[in-house]
């Protein structure tokens, strides 16, 4: 994401990534982006949920958008669940079976400010501001079921998982390492 418009680069060689081709621009800028197959879903603030073909990358053109309530920080795709990280409206679960027409299906967390969002396995994390790392259940991604809250210092604005670890961006306090084995009593 450079500014407001997604751009598409070859790093066949990683030494001179190339530009190849780039979307038009949204009506605010990139947040974060998520690919899955030919699909590029892209979290574009205050211009929602945009998503995007790129099985040519040369001219990655947009098919389907979600206005979402919040402002569109972040988002994270399992199959055709998208997750999205929707500002000060929490986590939005969204159906994307059929790209051109995303639907919301679901939501957690809607009272917290929510940054950033990954998703493994059958878990949403999410990076919630002052309350911190929060982890939902997405087995029915119609009715998430909030599991655990664990308020980490600093303030959350983003995360990575890797197995049964969460890495947050805490502000100000740097990295935070979170041990999830146990999904209901996250521990720092």
């Amino acid at each position: 994401g450079i500014g407001q418009r997604l751009m598409v680069l070859d790093i066949s060689d990683p030494t001179a990534p190339r530009e190849v081709g780039g979307s038009a621009p949204f009506a605010d800028f990139v947040r974060d982006i998520a690919v899955n197959g030919t699909v590029a879903y892209v979290a574009a603030g205050g211009g929602g949920l945009r998503v995007l073909d790129v099985s040519d990358p040369t001219r990655p053109a947009e098919i389907g958008s979600l206005e979402p309530r919040g402002y569109a920080e972040g988002v994270a795709v399992s199959g055709t669940m998208v997750c999205l990280a929707d500002g000060p409206y929490g986590l939005r679960v969204i159906d994307a079976s059929n790209p051109r027409n995303p639907t919301e299906v679901g939501s957690a967390f809607t009272r917290n400010y929510a940054f950033k969002v990954a998703v493994a396995g059958h878990y949403a994390y999410v990076a919630a501001a002052g309350a911190g790392l929060l982890i939902a259940d997405m087995t029915n991604p119609a009715q998430p079921l909030q599991v655990a809250a664990l308020a980490t210092p600093g303030y959350a604005y983003g995360l990575a998982v890797s197995g049964n670890t969460v890495y947050m961006a805490a502000g100000w306090e740097g990295l935070a390492t979170v041990d999830v084995t146990s999904r209901a009593a996250p521990r720092l």
